[in-house]
């Protein structure tokens, strides 16, 4: 015992590294899908969602960009899932012009999934330079004139999917997926004058401050960082790429919580026998 003790204290860090390696690429690889509970402004986006009729209208803002990609990619995922799943209509657009690939690649991704026809159930209008000011045109003139092509160039007044839903005023829920401050740009300049239902979700840096949101009725719900979208994934029976990391940054903090007991153990260990 006493020699396992001594080889713990003096553990060479490169097999800590190695270890803690293997504790993130594994469950990555084959995931364990450890069981995490649902906190209730993730389920309230869900609700939301879910709770609306059949064909109603969400329109998905991806404000992020590769940088955050690894807690707010696998959110896009995970609400697009529920919403072609419910047969919502999605429309998306970033204000991040270094994420403009990333939301493209979300919902061509998972519209393959569900079978859904372009310009008809979703439109990707992309990213164009003007911030708050191009929210006031949607909702004062609309989708087609704030953006008469979308991100691939397309006529937007004639698609299918922008006849009935011309304006901010008419979708029925924006869920708002921020890396940043643009939380404050949909809320003042869409969400108080249009009145529409907001939702979303941010990185985990940024999850503490999103709770006074919810209770000034900012927001309705939201999803914090890696855990939240995680949790999302769950609520739609769909686990993903943020169920995995999920389960990788499990894994190596209770490793590294083992290997802080036990260093600590031998640490006080040899000091005592070194003591007598």
């Amino acid at each position: 015992m006493n020699g396992f003790l001594k080889k713990m204290a003096n553990l060479d860090k490169r097999v800590i590294f190695v270890l803690i390696s293997l504790a993130v690429i594994i469950p990555l690889l084959y995931p364990l899908f450890i069981e995490i509970n649902v906190n209730p402004e993730v389920k309230a986006v869900y609700d939301t969602i879910e709770n609306l009729p059949n064909g109603s209208t969400v329109f998905l803002a991806m404000d992020f960009d590769p940088s955050s990609k690894p807690e707010l990619y696998p959110m896009a995922e995970a609400v697009l899932r529920h919403c072609f799943r419910k047969d919502h209509k999605v429309i998306g657009m970033t204000f991040w012009v270094t994420g403009v690939g990333l939301g493209e690649k979300a919902l061509t991704d998972i519209a393959k999934e569900y079978n859904k026809e372009y310009g008809k159930d979703y439109l990707y209008l992309g990213w164009k330079a003007g911030g708050y000011a191009l929210v006031i045109q949607m909702g004062e003139e609309g989708f087609s004139a704030t953006f008469p092509v979308d991100h691939y160039g397309r006529e937007t007044a004639t698609m299918p999917i922008l006849q009935k839903i011309s304006h901010l005023k008419h979708i029925d829920y924006l869920v708002e997926l921020a890396a940043g401050a643009s939380i404050g740009t949909w809320y003042y300049y869409g969400k108080m004058k249009y009145k529409f239902k907001m939702g979303g979700g941010c990185t985990g840096v940024m999850a503490a401050s999103w709770y006074n949101l919810l209770k000034i009725d900012w927001i309705n719900g939201f999803m914090g960082g890696l855990r939240g979208a995680a949790e999302y994934e769950k609520l739609i029976n769909k686990k993903s790429k943020a169920t995995r990391g999920m389960d990788a940054q499990s894994v190596s903090h209770m490793l590294i919580i083992a290997m802080i007991i036990f260093g600590n153990i031998a640490y006080f260990a040899n000091r005592a026998k070194n003591t007598n």
